[in-house]
């Protein structure tokens, strides 16, 4: 598998991790993949697809208060 990256997204207040596998070449579109309620953010790399990984780049998005991401100020609960 490629060596993916952390990136950051600002919005609203929250900073939101998302890890970025990019395709040098990709034959496909990309895929987003947003991970379930007990999961984090690599919850994806394990288990992907082969043909996802041979044909697309992919962005796995860890929401608000699921870690690495975190919500507006800090705070434990977001509005």
């Amino acid at each position: 598998m490629r060596e993916s990256e952390l990136v950051w997204v600002e919005h609203g207040g929250h900073r939101i991790a998302v890890l970025a596998h990019v395709h040098a070449n990709p034959s496909r579109l990309p895929i987003l993949w947003i991970h379930g309620l007990t999961m984090s953010v690599r919850f994806w790399e394990a288990g992907m697809f082969d043909s996802v990984v041979a044909d697309r780049s992919w962005y796995s998005i860890s929401l608000p208060l699921h870690s690495p991401s975190s919500c507006s100020d800090g705070e434990d609960v977001c509005e």
